[in-house]
């Protein structure tokens, strides 16, 4: 009893930790002018979502260190393995997403489930349904908010993303090293337009082509032989 006690305990004071360092989105004037307040809402779900993850992740209770700490780890992953994972687990991260409420989900992401064509094992493969790519999308609210953080706070760095998304259609290579090696280290992670930008980021990355085709054509062969099964 007395161990089940101290579990609930520590689960109630990380809770209480992350819910006291959880940001007012209301205090961003920018945000505000751009977004309604019940966008705001959904916008402050899946930047709660993302801070739960990246202290459970990194053990790190103080949300900002944590999406520091978060992005070193990253980087080194990246660095090590030299393929772009999804951290969070593929599954969890669409079944979230596609929980969010329509206009906020439009205003910040893209989601397509076909691709052209891919090359994997010396085989090229086309339209291939059902690989789901979620990507940020490069004309909804969230690049007009990027766009006047720029502006109004003379934010090169913001004006730079705007940029290059805006040019490139979303966000090279599925994430990757992008924002890692030049972003966390300089920017603080209690400003809101900070963190709805990490969390944002962190939830369009995707895992590397090569995994996703090995997960792909598994799946197929798994129908085959359920569709093989039904026949006989």
């Amino acid at each position: 009893m007395k161990s089940i006690t101290l579990i609930v305990a520590s689960i109630l004071i990380t809770s209480l930790n992350i819910y006291s360092q959880s940001l007012n989105l209301e205090s961003d004037s920018i945000l505000t002018s751009v977004f309604s307040l019940d966008e705001i809402k959904g916008i402050q779900s899946f930047v709660t979502y993302v801070d739960d993850f990246v202290v459970k992740k990194t053990k790190e209770d103080n949300v900002e260190k944590a999406y520091h700490d978060f992005f070193d780890w990253y980087y080194e992953y990246q660095m090590k393995n030299k393929v772009t994972k999804s951290p969070i687990k593929t599954k969890y991260r669409y079944a979230f997403l596609e929980s969010l409420d329509k206009d906020v989900f439009d205003a910040f992401w893209l989601r397509d489930s076909t691709v052209l064509t891919v090359r994997y094992k010396g085989k090229e493969y086309k339209n291939l349904s059902d690989i789901n790519n979620i990507d940020i999308n490069f004309k909804g609210k969230y690049m007009e908010y990027m766009k006047e953080v720029g502006e109004v706070d003379r934010d090169s760095y913001f004006i730079d993303v705007h940029t290059k998304i805006s040019a490139m259609g979303g966000i090279p290579g599925g994430g990757g090293l992008w924002m890692p090696e030049g972003f966390h280290h300089k920017r603080d992670f209690n400003l809101v337009k900070n963190r709805i930008w990490a969390a944002c980021y962190i939830l369009c990355i995707h895992d590397h082509v090569d995994i996703r085709m090995k997960k792909y054509l598994k799946e197929q062969r798994r129908r085959e032989s359920k569709d093989y099964e039904v026949l006989k």
